[in-house]
């Protein structure tokens, strides 16, 4: 089960909002999979998480280019990646409806996305703002 933990916070209120939400949808989605809800209710979601994701990053974005961030071209690679995993699972539910394969691969990407990116990148992003008094 996918839940926000107040340890995956950046203290930069905007980012931290943005990552919640994804969080919340991301459950949404599997969870709707998961009780046999209606297509169009799940690929509405899927959609929403795949969109509002690239807003997301494009926020993160801004903060490191205003602060000066060393890592943002590296870090915007690896928004780039997500994203473009975000729109093969959408358009894979397009394809083929919500299947077990479908579920996995939701959970696996937003897991990853909590050990690799936000705790990771993330952290490293709000750090090194706080230390150079960009936050």
């Amino acid at each position: 089960m996918l839940t926000w933990d107040p340890k995956l916070e950046t203290g930069i209120s905007e980012i931290d909002e943005q990552h919640q939400l994804l969080f919340r949808k991301a459950a949404s989605v599997l969870e709707a999979v998961k009780a046999g809800q209606g297509g169009m209710e799940v690929q509405r979601t899927i959609q929403f998480l795949a969109d509002y994701a690239a807003l997301h990053f494009e926020t993160e974005e801004r903060y490191m280019r205003a602060a000066g961030f060393p890592e943002v071209d590296a870090h915007a690679e690896i928004h780039g990646r997500i994203n473009r995993r975000l729109m093969e699972v959408a358009a894979d539910f397009n394809a083929h409806g919500a299947t077990a394969a479908m579920v996995a691969d939701v959970e696996a990407m937003m897991l990853g996305w909590v050990s690799m990116h936000i705790m990771e990148k993330d952290r490293a992003l709000a750090d090194w703002m706080a230390r150079n008094g960009k936050a």
